[in-house]
């Protein structure tokens, strides 16, 4: 302030002089500006993998499950073509648990995913490794048994693996708290240099005047907007569902809010898929709440898959239901991936003895899509997902039905 007033009072200076210190104030808040959200572009692609690592943490936990359950069903077959079947699926599980695993290790560039790179981490992981590698030793020392001199012999590997995953599921859940840990670290971090570079950017705008400025001054605004929003999305675990790992109701509607106003800016379109989880109360009745929580987190897996471009959302929106958001996507294309989901929820043929729509679990959904506007809104748009989900449910169920208008 000092300086602008000096500057103010000297009419002596010339217009080279006012230009060369216009130009030194840009230069120095646009530096600012770029290191800001390089930091914050920085450290919110590491939340994201993050994000991913603690998603195929919980992915390893249903697969030991899966291959704790079919090592008792093997070990308890009798007929040869049960044994089979069993064994095959035994096999998918720990391949598919061994190359998770592996990844978690050894990072994978096309899902994203780094290697161990800090010091708690690796210790904690070689723990875990050691439990990891004693039970696909037993799990593979079992598919390869004779079902007819091995009987004792499958009995003492299906106890080995499950010992073994008493110290395993203990061990996952402490890797996913050391990620979270890292993660609520990194926002606070980012959250004090957001901080900084406020302080600084307000300085060097009061010394050309929020006239010459103003357009930038909005710019940043804008930008540390939707930073602030997204960090604020990533600080803990409480936008997290805790039985499906997707998005919770608070999540979805931040979330719909903000690309709400992103696509109002670009003239986008913005879709909305509700999924309804067909006779549920029934399938909990027949089978138990333990198995319908399984059969809850398989759906979520799927619909978790189905959100593949930046702005996608999965979410949990209540009970039995959830919640698809696709960015950019028309009626059509919202259509078609809520066809896929229906029929990779119902290729996973888990059983429903009481369902009227199929013998295995179905699901129904709504879909509905519109160009936002400078209205917000998003209720519309639920609405008219939840109208077409009615109309699903109402014509039969295991159907996707498209919302007229929204």
């Amino acid at each position: 302030m000092i300086q602008l007033q000096r500057l103010r009072a000297d009419r002596s200076l010339s217009p080279r002089a006012l230009t060369l210190s216009y130009l030194s104030a840009l230069g120095l808040i646009a530096v600012m500006v770029v290191v800001g959200n390089f930091v914050a572009t920085t450290y919110l692609e590491r939340q994201e993998r993050d994000a991913r690592t603690i998603n195929l943490a919980g992915r390893q936990r249903m697969l030991y499950l899966s291959i704790s359950r079919e090592a008792l069903l093997l070990s308890r077959g009798q007929e040869l073509a049960q044994r089979r079947q069993v064994a095959r699926e035994l096999g998918q599980a720990l391949r598919e648990w061994e190359r998770v695993h592996q990844a978690l290790d050894q990072g994978d560039p096309a899902q994203g995913l780094e290697a161990l790179d800090s010091p708690p981490l690796q210790e904690h992981w070689s723990k875990l490794h050691q439990a990891h590698q004693a039970i696909a030793a037993s799990a593979r020392e079992l598919l390869a048994c004779d079902a007819r001199a091995c009987q004792v012999e499958e009995e003492r590997l299906v106890q080995a693996i499950l010992r073994q995953g008493e110290l395993y599921l203990p061990l996952m859940d402490k890797l996913v708290f050391l990620y979270d840990e890292e993660s609520r670290q990194r926002v606070r971090t980012l959250r004090r240099v957001e901080t900084v570079l406020d302080v600084m950017t307000l300085l060097g705008l009061a010394l050309v005047g929020l006239l010459v400025f103003r357009p930038m001054v909005r710019r940043i605004g804008q930008n540390l907007e939707r930073l602030t929003a997204t960090a604020a999305m990533f600080k803990d675990l409480s936008f997290i569902d805790s039985l499906t790992s997707l998005a919770n109701r608070r999540a979805l509607d931040l979330h719909l809010e903000q690309e709400w106003r992103r696509q109002a800016r670009v003239g986008g379109r913005l879709a909305l898929v509700l999924l309804d989880v067909d006779h549920f109360k029934q399938y909990n009745d027949a089978l138990g709440h333990c198995q319908g929580d399984d059969a809850l987190r398989a759906v979520s897996a799927v619909l978790r898959d189905a959100a593949r471009r930046p702005g996608d959302l999965a979410a949990r929106f209540g009970g039995e239901e959830l919640a698809l958001v696709l960015t950019g996507a028309g009626l059509e294309d919202a259509r078609r991936v809520a066809e896929q989901v229906r029929d990779q929820v119902e290729a996973l043929g888990l059983p429903h003895p009481d369902s009227g729509a199929a013998p295995v679990l179905t699901v129904s959904l709504g879909v509905a899509s519109l160009v936002p506007g400078r209205v917000l809104e998003p209720p519309r748009l639920i609405q008219a997902a939840d109208r077409a989900l009615y109309q699903a449910k109402a014509r039969g169920r295991n159907q996707v039905q498209v919302a007229a208008s929204a």
